[in-house]
């Protein structure tokens, strides 16, 4: 049983060892690729950020490039716990 755990732990340290050392190789390439991507579509990102979406929690509108930010205000978990509170005790009655 030890054997395997070793092995494992040897396995799972190559692993990460040849993950580390991919990154390393080809981070410039990768940074450079998502730079690129970012530039090339400003434009159409730009315009979809500003699109209105609802909070699919709180089901209040927000822009959708907030939405992120949105989910983690004290108003959203607050309107989100009173949705969850109604629901329940609706189905109750």
């Amino acid at each position: 049983m030890e054997e395997l755990q070793k092995e494992l732990a040897d396995v799972r340290a190559r692993k990460q060892a040849s993950q580390k050392k991919w990154y390393a190789d080809n981070k410039e390439r990768i940074n450079n690729k998502s730079k690129q991507y970012y530039q090339d579509n400003k434009p159409r990102l730009k315009k979809e950020s500003l699109v209105i979406k609802q909070c699919p929690f709180c089901r209040t509108p927000v822009r959708a490039g907030s939405l992120s930010h949105h989910k983690q205000t004290q108003k959203c978990k607050e309107l989100r716990q009173m949705r969850e509170i109604y629901y329940t005790t609706k189905k109750d009655i």
